[in-house]
């Protein structure tokens, strides 16, 4: 059904994702924890088991390496900040799409905003998320089940309803 293909108007894309998160994680542990040796993969690993946003700071604590030494520290606190960091953006481009479409459906889309992919699965991050953008109206965001397994799926459907001429090939 060509009526569902998503124009360049309907859609935004943010340069800050996943490995910007990873990034900013990675800088605010090296601030806190001066001398921390800490790889992009480690970092990764701690943001996707512990990743989350409001609420009560939790402990997260991680084995690293500070000038050699081993040591036992919480970023519990870093996870939270540098997670949040990345709620005001989403917010922006949500506030962007609803107001660029047609008034008639917008309370519409307020009342219907989901949230797949990666950065779904950091905790609290539906409310976190609608707190931020409340000031547009009453506004409903949640994320679906199975985010990762819903992002493939979209853009098989996507695919599959794609004229050809959109198409590239890779040479």
């Amino acid at each position: 059904d060509l009526g569902t293909f998503p124009s360049d108007e309907d859609q935004i894309s943010l340069a800050e994702a996943g490995d910007w998160l990873d990034e900013h994680l990675m800088t605010l542990i090296r601030k806190k924890y001066t001398g921390a040796q800490v790889t992009k993969d480690m970092v990764r690993r701690w943001k996707e088991s512990h990743s989350y946003v409001g609420g009560e700071v939790k402990e997260v604590l991680v084995d690293l390496s500070v000038e050699g030494k081993q040591q036992r520290v919480d970023i519990g606190d870093l996870i939270a900040q540098a997670c949040g960091a990345i709620v005001p953006l989403i917010g922006n481009g949500i506030k962007r799409i609803i107001a660029g479409a047609d008034p008639e459906y917008q309370e519409t889309f307020r009342q219907n905003i989901i949230l797949s992919g990666g950065g779904s699965l950091i905790g609290g991050i539906a409310d976190r998320l609608a707190a931020e953008i409340s000031d547009i109206g009453n506004v409903a965001v949640r994320c679906v089940d199975e985010p990762i397994d819903k992002v493939a799926l979209g853009a098989v459907a996507l695919a599959q309803d794609m004229p050809e001429d959109m198409f590239t090939s890779i040479e």
